[in-house]
């Protein structure tokens, strides 16, 4: 009796209906949802040619910078005479009315892409027990032939995270280190800050990693942002700018307030009748150089990191690189996912805010808020500790930074008008504290005067 293992010829494929059905229904219902799976998801993955067909819709629309809502991957499909092959506007409709959120799309694609590898393992078993069963082949060809069929599909299901040779790294790293030091500030690993006690000690904002700066409610976290906002923009480089607190118009009213100084005050942008009439000159001047800026401002209060990953995408699909992108601040944001508690969630943020700086290859400046229990030392200077939740900011911050105002604390402090910002972590250099002059009138942070 013959006892060799046998598939049965009709046996479904690997593959996950449901799983494309929802990924499809949650690009057509929140389009922002493709940017968290435009890159590791292929077409290809899908198992059915339909799902395939719209889901490539869906990312031509997103690389040209336009809406995956349902009436524009119709509009594509009708215009390239795909739309009855995917079912019609009927099935479009039928997925989109099955979908309630697009919350679990990257788990959804790590689903089908793992049926996409289950399908592949199976046709390269297929073409190897094809050559085994020629009497003609060589047995050596088979061997090697098989092992590099596998290996290129491991590469597929791991997406390049397999080993790699430390001598193929340092040759990287070498030449990345020449480059360092040939002066082309294009190929610094560091984004200068503009002030120079603190781009000494800490080098600047490291790129591909985040950056978190902490402080206590009022001691010039926003105007540290857009501080560092307002350098790395009039340098030429993007900024973009996630603000879950303040509206785009107030974002933008410091902005102008701080290009004024000292001729304009922050109030004089938001209280009623408070702009001097000379001030009007000044104020239509920086309007002028700040609408010629390359900064962009999102003002949505619910942002989550999947939000800020589509946005990057839309940017960099229009401008080839970005600069720096500014979170504030981080305490505000959702999680692409539901982890059962609010410190999961901020794991799961920051996890993915580290990503993005990574996949951007951007400084990411995410701001944070300092415990109240601060309050209850004689020395309020924070800790890394004192960062609300702060395992995370901790794990995942590179570069971790503490803003500290004497003034706040003591109004007869001798350090009136100083902030001093704590390199609490740094992961590519010293820790220690620069201070710098505050001026939260002007909306302004400068470099203390150098002693001869």
């Amino acid at each position: 009796m013959d006892h060799t293992p046998s598939f049965q010829a009709e046996m479904m494929p690997p593959c996950c209906v449901n799983a494309e059905e929802a990924i499809i229904g949650g690009i057509l219902f929140d389009p922002n949802a493709i940017g968290r799976v435009i890159d590791s998801l292929p077409p290809e993955a899908f198992f059915y040619a339909a799902h395939a067909q719209i889901y490539t819709a869906a990312q031509a629309l997103a690389r040209e910078s336009k809406p995956t809502d349902l009436i524009n991957v119709m509009s594509w499909l009708s215009d390239r005479g795909k739309l009855e092959s995917v079912g019609g506007q009927t099935t479009l409709l039928r997925i989109m009315s099955s979908t309630v959120s697009a919350v679990n799309i990257e788990g959804l694609a790590n689903l089908v892409l793992e049926k996409f590898v289950r399908r592949q393992l199976m046709r390269v078993a297929n073409e190897i027990a094809q050559s085994a069963y020629s009497p003609d082949s060589d047995i050596d060809t088979i061997l090697d032939t098989a092992q590099a069929k596998l290996f290129e599909l491991r590469k597929t299901a791991f997406d390049g995270q397999q080993l790699e040779h430390i001598s193929d790294v340092v040759v990287r790293v070498v030449s990345n280190v020449e480059q360092l030091n040939q002066g082309d500030e294009a190929m610094h690993a560091f984004l200068p800050t503009g002030f120079y006690d603190l781009d000494a000690l800490a080098h600047g904002l490291p790129i591909g990693y985040p950056t978190i700066c902490a402080g206590r409610p009022g001691t010039g976290k926003t105007t540290l942002g857009i501080e560092l906002a307002l350098h790395v923009a009039l340098s030429g480089m993007p900024v973009a700018f996630f603000s879950l607190e303040m509206s785009r118009e107030d974002i933008c009213k410091k902005i102008l307030a701080r290009m004024s100084s000292p001729s304009l005050r922050v109030e004089n942008f938001f209280a009623s009748n408070s702009m001097p009439q000379p001030g009007w000159e000044t104020l239509f001047r920086v309007a002028s150089v700040a609408s010629g800026l390359p900064i962009w401002i999102n003002d949505k209060s619910t942002m989550t990191p999947g939000d800020i990953r589509a946005d990057l995408r839309m940017l960099q699909a229009g401008l080839g690189s970005l600069g720096l992108v500014v979170v504030d601040y981080v305490g505000l944001m959702k999680s692409n996912t539901k982890a059962g508690n609010r410190v999961l969630e901020l794991d799961d943020i920051l996890r993915e805010l580290r990503a993005i700086a990574k996949d951007f290859n951007v400084a990411l400046l995410g701001l944070a808020q300092i415990n109240r229990g601060v309050e209850s030392r004689s020395d309020k200077r924070p800790t890394l500790s004192d960062i609300r939740e702060s395992g995370a900011y901790e794990q995942e911050g590179a570069l971790v930074l503490s803003l500290y105002n004497d003034a706040y604390y003591n109004s007869n402090s001798p350090d009136r008008g100083i902030a001093e910002i704590g390199v609490l972590k740094n992961r590519f250099g010293s820790t220690g504290t620069v201070k710098l002059l505050f001026q939260p009138e002007y909306g302004a942070f400068r470099n203390m005067a150098r002693q001869a």
